[in-house]
């Protein structure tokens, strides 16, 4: 399962392999400008409670749900919180 979009290569976040965990520790010392650019991208995965996925809804480009950190399912819609704007996002599930 890779885990960035396709094209990139990075340590896979579920099991990162040894050899990955000096390059991170590296890499987070690096100047703003040396840094390897992340592409911006977003994704909403729902789960049953069983651990299923359910539903996968992507932002390919990030221009709508970028940097997500929670989705919270209320009264027909998706809000979605992020990491780094100072506001909170909307998704009727009625127009998916």
């Amino acid at each position: 399962m890779p885990s960035t979009a396709p094209g990139h290569t990075t340590c896979h976040i579920l099991r990162p392999h040894r050899l990955c965990q000096p390059l991170q520790f590296l890499l987070a010392y690096l100047p703003a400008w040396a840094r390897p650019r992340i592409p911006r991208w977003g994704a909403a995965l729902k789960i049953s409670p069983t651990g299923q996925p359910l539903q996968l809804l992507m932002d390919p480009d990030g221009s709508h749900i970028a940097f997500v950190s929670s989705v919270t399912e209320v009264a027909g819609r998706l809000y979605f919180g992020n990491v780094r704007m100072n506001y909170v996002s909307y998704l009727d599930l009625k127009d998916v």
